[in-house]
Parts: structure tokens; sequence; C-alpha cells
């Protein structure tokens, strides 16, 4: 709240009571962003490693993706406990534009599908796909926020027992156009 925000910034509480807020603040965020997340089918996420990748949901194309997605397929093969890949769709509107979150959102479970589809080809069987979706105003966005986001989304998973401290995650954009085979492993 902004009451826990100003007893933070400008003391006024002991210092344990402070401290106790900033907790509570962090954890909350983390959970916050946690629960955006949603597997695309229904298999068990995948523990070997993460892959994140932050994916602007109206300006990449489905070619593109698919392009990318393909090369973190082939590249999976040889995880011990196999791939997640958590794609962050983020899209930033004006305040005047309210078509942009319904856009945004449309073109989010399209791609939730086409993911899906990919997560279930044969080839696919190391690979477990999640995404989450967060569209804000122009003047909150920054890369930097979207980045925070989602790896407390994967610091909850560590939280709750479901990966370990030494979990490797790597950041990738989706236009990258080349990932080697062996890359990941």
């Amino acid at each position: 709240t902004s009451e826990q925000q100003n007893i933070i910034a400008n003391g006024g509480r002991e210092t344990a009571e402070r401290i106790k807020l900033i907790r509570e603040l962090i954890e909350n965020s983390i959970q916050s962003n946690k629960e955006r997340v949603k597997s695309v089918s229904e298999k068990a996420t995948n523990t070997g490693m993460t892959v994140c990748v932050p994916l602007a949901i109206r300006h990449e194309t489905p070619e593109t993706i698919e392009r990318f997605m393909q090369q973190i397929i082939n590249a999976s093969s040889n995880v011990e406990n196999g791939v997640n890949v958590l794609i962050w769709a983020n899209a930033k509107y004006n305040e005047n534009s309210i078509d942009v979150k319904q856009q945004s959102e449309a073109l989010y479970e399209e791609l939730r599908q086409k993911l899906l589809d990919l997560e279930n080809k044969p080839e696919s069987a190391n690979i477990t796909i999640s995404t989450a979706l967060e569209v804000v105003p122009s003047s909150e966005f920054s890369m930097s926020q979207i980045r925070n986001n989602y790896m407390e989304a994967i610091t909850g998973r560590l939280i709750d027992g479901e990966i370990d401290e030494t979990h490797p995650i790597v950041w990738l954009d989706a236009d990258t156009t080349r990932i080697r085979p062996n890359t990941l492993s």
C-alpha cells in the first residue's frame, strides 16, 4: 500500500518493522508475478533449466516465434530434466487506447495455442512452455521492470522448491537468429 511505501521511504518506525514491511512487499510481488505464469499444457514443468524470453506481443511475428522455438527445441535435446521456456509477453499502451489491451489479449491467446501445438510435437519431448502476459501503460513501462517481473516469477519457483539455487537460467530474445544445437546442454 502507499502507507507501507511511505513508512519504508520516510522511516518513522522501528527498523525491524520496516524490514518486515519490505519483506512483505517483495514476497507479494514475487507471488503476484508467479501467479501470472501459466503452462500451455498439462505437462509438469521441466526443471533442468529455464529459458526466459521477453516478447513484444504486438510486434513479433508468428514466424519469428516459431523459428525461435524450433531453435530451442533443437538445442534442448540433451538437457537433463528438460528445458522450461518462459515467454513473458508484454505490451505497452497509451492511456487513451484501450484497444491495445484487447488486441494484446487476443494475440496472447493465439500465441498460447501455437505454443501448445509446438510443445505437443514429438521432437519437443524435452521442453515445456509457460507464458505470462503483462500489459502496462507507457508511462510505467520499462524493460528493466519486465525483466524483474519474470525473474521474480522464477524466484517464486525457487521459494516453492520447484527448482534449486543452482538452476540455470538463460535470457534470450525472441528474434535470436541462431542457437547451436548443443548450446543449452
